[in-house]
């Protein structure tokens, strides 16, 4: 049987995407997504942040690195991907979204105006 590798998450950006051009002229661009859950147990609040790394090619990637900033919340639909590289002589591991698309959830106004900027706030779905 066939996998499926679909991931969806909801966050919001952690730094301005970086935008690089390949070798090949290919832009990539990468940013963190931050997401927070919260909950309550017992009387007791709980909550958690996760962080993944989101890459995203070509004309998505010129697009996030032109329009995304800080804090703004985005929905990712893309692929899990793992991968290994070298530094300082030691094997490192990453696992990371690479991204067909990406939705803007703030609007361009609440930028503006200085909206949301921290990954704790919950995501405008």
């Amino acid at each position: 049987m066939r996998g499926i590798n679909l991931v969806v998450l909801g966050g919001n950006v952690g730094n301005a995407p970086e935008v690089k051009h390949l070798p090949t002229g290919i832009a990539m661009a990468s940013f963190s997504l931050a997401m927070s859950e919260k909950w309550k147990k017992d009387g007791e609040e709980g909550s958690r942040l996760e962080w993944v790394r989101v890459v995203c090619f070509s004309n998505l990637a010129e697009i996030c690195g032109k329009y995304l900033g800080k804090g703004d919340g985005v929905l990712v639909v893309g692929k899990l991907r793992s991968r290994e590289y070298e530094k300082d002589g030691e094997m490192k591991k990453v696992t990371e979204i690479i991204a067909d698309k990406v939705h803007f959830l703030t609007k361009k106004r609440e930028r503006e105006e200085g909206g949301s900027t921290s990954p704790d706030d919950d995501v405008p779905f």
